[in-house]
Parts: structure tokens; sequence; C-alpha cells
């Protein structure tokens, strides 16, 4: 298993802006998973290796390859 850290951030006019107590869902393989962001704007899960992910919060989406221990990603919302 893969550890696959997901940052959620919202652009704004004064910056990135953490985004606290998001949902966030990863589908792998047809399976989904989701987990809320930490103070920090994180959410964290547990990936099989060697595997494309689909990472999506709030409309916004990205697939992720998945190609060692770790993964991180920061995904922008509109």
């Amino acid at each position: 298993m893969a550890s696959l850290c997901v940052f959620v951030v919202r652009e704004t006019d004064d910056g990135d802006e953490l985004q606290v107590g998001k949902t966030v869902t990863v589908s792998v393989n047809g399976k989904k998973m989701s987990a809320k962001t930490d103070e920090n704007g994180s959410a964290f899960f547990d990936v099989p290796d060697e595997r494309e992910v689909e990472v999506s919060c709030d409309g916004a989406s990205e697939s992720v390859s998945i190609e060692g221990d770790t993964a991180d990603i920061t995904l922008y919302l509109d």
C-alpha cells in the first residue's frame, strides 16, 4: 500500500487558502474512499501501489498515478 496525501486549496486574490473540513473522495478501480481535510487542508488515504487514482472535491478532480510508497497532490478548487 502507498500513502496518498491530498492538499485542498482555493486560490483567492490574497493567495492560496487551505480548505478545512472538505470531503475528498478517492476512487481506485471503482472503489471509493472519502475523508475530510484536517486543520492543514490535508486528507490522507492508503491506496494500492502502482495504480491510477481519481481524486475529487467540490467539483474539482484530477487523475494521479501512484508510483512509490508515498504520493502528494494539491487539488485546487475554483
